[in-house]
């Protein structure tokens, strides 16, 4: 039986920057995860949350940006996933505090 090509985590997400800088997307982080419930032996879908800074992306682009990143996942033989979008902000710590 043949195992089905994954491309490795830094091609996906180097996909996933690349589309949203395309898409014109003011992205600020992209991270993935999974929830679960303590006691269930089963976590959830993962998830790639995508943090945009803030007001930067309405309901309707963002329904079409992650069309997009999916579609593109897909067409590699990722799957199994969720896109979720978040406001964020990146600020950088001030040394000597």
């Amino acid at each position: 039986m043949a195992i089905p090509y994954r491309p490795p985590r830094r091609e996906l997400g180097e996909r996933v920057y690349a589309l949203l800088d395309d898409k014109g997307a003011r992205w600020t982080s992209i991270d993935s995860l999974a929830f679960a419930e303590a006691g269930e032996p089963t976590f959830s879908p993962l998830l790639i949350w995508i943090g945009v800074e803030p007001k930067s992306l309405t309901y309707e682009p963002a329904n079409t940006k992650a069309e997009a990143v999916t579609s593109s996942l897909v067409q590699v033989g990722f799957n199994g996933f969720e896109i979720g979008f978040h406001q964020s902000v990146i600020s950088r710590p001030i040394l000597g505090l």
